[in-house]
């Protein structure tokens, strides 16, 4: 796939406008290399704090690298002529833009960043200010060596549960995407993988804000749960167990009516296998179920083929295909 592709398929992600398929091809290219995971989640970073931030002048400098990019690239991606595909790349060439200036700093004005990501079992993490982290498989946060300034910022992709140390002088605030959810002192769990078409936010002790580019959307306390769509903005909030969304921490597998596909990508995730079903019907449908630890894969797919009427096929020991026996 050439360069230009990839850019439109990351713009039309970025502006909510993409098609199933194309949201398919770019977690395809995403997972394909690690290198090409870190591009899309400092793009999709930048563009979060492109939100918070409008600097004229840095925006400008770093336009000026990303148009040079493209002219080297063979194929113009803007040659598309879909008006929104064409709004969707000036929304990325301004992401882009603030990435690229902000790498054409001088070392000694950068804030040193620490990027720590979880390829295994969940993992805890101490940060700068005493604030514990539990990461997730295959998730990631990025944060200063040192939180300096009125905020403690966390750059989070992927699932994450935080015990925030109090301190009303210092907000702490997690970037999801184009969310943010800002605390004082408390606990709560956020989701936001990349192929998510949602992300949740569920508080376990305290109160939360969060906020999209429009500003505040919700305040959550103890037990409740906010669900906000990526390419709508459109949220809603419910009563939850929080100590349930959390239990990943002890390796523990809860899913509460959520689809098979949802179940898979999860399985995909923790496993390091590839699942894939015979149609959209056989991933849809509904699964509630808890799984210890202890329980291979191999025993997890086959009790959920026993309430959800699927045989699952091992072609080899990372592969997996799930059809429906009925």
């Amino acid at each position: 796939m050439e360069n230009s592709e990839i850019w439109e398929l990351i713009a039309n992600h970025l502006s909510g406008e993409r098609t199933a398929k194309e949201e398919d091809e770019l977690t395809s290219w995403i997972n394909s290399s690690e290198e090409n995971r870190r591009i899309f989640e400092q793009v999709e970073q930048a563009w979060a704090e492109r939100q918070r931030h409008s600097a004229p002048e840095r925006l400008a400098r770093g336009k000026a690298m990303v148009f040079e990019r493209i002219r080297q690239d063979k194929r113009s991606w803007w040659k598309k002529t879909a008006v929104v595909a064409q709004v969707a790349a000036a929304l990325l060439i301004v992401a882009l833009g603030w990435y690229g200036y902000t790498t054409m700093l001088p070392q000694d004005q950068e804030v040193i960043q620490r990027t720590v990501k979880n390829d295994g079992e969940p993992k805890q993490l101490l940060l700068p200010d005493g604030s514990t982290v539990w990461l997730n498989s295959e998730s990631q946060i990025q944060y200063a060596d040192n939180f300096t300034g009125k905020t403690r910022e966390i750059f989070l992709s992927g699932e994450a549960s935080f015990d925030v140390k109090r301190d009303e002088s210092k907000p702490f605030i997690v970037h999801t995407g184009s969310l943010a959810t800002q605390v004082l002192g408390t606990s709560f769990n956020i989701r936001a993988y990349i192929e998510q078409t949602d992300i949740e936010v569920t508080v376990s002790s305290g109160k939360v804000s969060v906020s999209d580019s429009t500003g505040v959307i919700g305040e959550l306390i103890r037990d409740q749960q906010l669900s906000y769509q990526k390419s709508t903005g459109r949220f809603a909030r419910q009563l939850v167990e929080s100590h349930n969304t959390s239990l990943w921490k002890e390796s523990e597998l809860i899913f509460e009516a959520e689809t098979l596909g949802e179940v898979a990508k999860i399985l995909e995730r923790r496993y390091h296998v590839h699942i894939q079903f015979d149609n959209d019907k056989v991933k849809n449908r509904p699964v509630s179920a808890r799984f210890s630890k202890d329980e291979s894969v191999h025993q997890i797919l086959y009790m959920l083929g026993l309430v959800t009427n699927t045989e699952s096929v091992f072609s080899e020991e990372s592969s997996i295909h799930i059809r429906s026996i009925n």
